[in-house]
């Protein structure tokens, strides 16, 4: 656990790479050796380009990501789908076929976001597809998922959130959920390996929450100290666990316990009303460190939304 405070300081090596010094076979989520720092790095700056209209660099930047890694299509990002809205918007057909079909089959795209969406809608004429071959594509990815795994997540979701939103509050039942939690998902891990998005699906499977960081949030310190932060940033390495959860989570260990006051290491859990350098432990530098473990710049997700929105989310 030092050891990975001490190093979260450290702005590793990999920024320095870019993805053509990456090694050229193709890097799978799970890999016992995976480093997915530079794809995540890489998703980020294709979104942005996507958002200011530069669809053919983003496209091109995700096109040799996806011959180079897995392709995650976050849940936050959804980079499969950029990659394939990119294509229609380019009017670049070829294999159009094959990426609606692995959109669906392969990353959960639900078949009736198709008709609602303007952009997939003209790839599903494109296509030799009909609404029966959507639906089959998706139940293929439905029996591609551990959902025993996601519904015991679920069901452990619920459980904390019910004691927490429970009126009055059982500080006794509180802590014994949350230390059943913590000791339930541990052996459920060890069994089944982190339940990343690959394995238990998206949010959008059922509209309930599959995402463990809310079980971590909640677990007790030994138990962040003695497994969790350390398999969390494993998890990222590997393309399983998002780099915004594992920060989250890592915030929020900081300002339990008070290691460094009232100020955190990644920025994750910002309040609005409190500048950078009052939030963070190295303002300075915080862009290189939250890029050391994937995250994108620390004013992306502010710039996205009012660039998306309109709406400036910090005022």
């Amino acid at each position: 656990m030092n050891k990975l405070i001490k190093n979260s300081f450290l702005v590793i090596s990999v920024l320095s790479l870019t993805l053509i010094s990456c090694k050229s076979n193709y890097t799978k989520i799970g890999d016992k050796n995976a480093n997915y720092i530079p794809y995540y790095l890489k998703v980020y700056e294709a979104d942005s380009l996507n958002l200011v209209g530069d669809y053919k660099r983003s496209n091109k930047i995700l096109d040799s990501l996806f011959k180079k890694f897995e392709p995650i299509n976050q849940q936050t990002y959804s980079e499969y789908i950029t990659f394939m809205k990119n294509k229609i918007i380019l009017n670049d057909f070829k294999n159009i076929d094959k990426i609606l079909k692995k959109s669906i089959q392969v990353y959960g795209f639900r078949p009736e976001y198709c008709a609602k969406d303007s952009l997939i809608s003209i790839a599903v004429k494109k296509s030799n597809f009909d609404e029966k071959d959507l639906i089959g594509f998706y139940d293929t990815y439905v029996k591609s998922l551990n959902l025993s795994y996601r519904y015991a997540i679920n069901e452990m979701i619920e459980n904390d959130q019910r004691v927490r939103l429970a009126v009055p509050k059982n500080k006794e039942e509180w802590e014994r959920v949350d230390k059943e939690n913590a000791d339930s998902i541990k052996i459920l891990i060890k069994k089944h390996g982190y339940p990343s998005i690959k394995k238990v699906g998206r949010y959008d499977y059922d509209y309930k929450g599959a995402n463990v960081d809310i079980l971590f949030l909640h677990a007790t310190k030994e138990a962040r100290e003695s497994y969790i932060l350390d398999l969390m940033l494993e998890s990222v390495k590997k393309g399983e666990c998002e780099p915004s959860d594992f920060a989250t989570v890592y915030d929020k260990y900081l300002w339990v316990t008070g290691k460094y006051g009232d100020k955190l290491l990644y920025g994750e859990l910002r309040d609005r009303k409190t500048s950078i350098d009052m939030l963070v432990v190295n303002p300075k530098k915080i862009d290189s460190i939250r890029k050391s473990i994937g995250l994108e710049n620390i004013e992306y997700r502010r710039w996205k939304i009012k660039k998306m929105t309109g709406i400036d989310i910090f005022k």
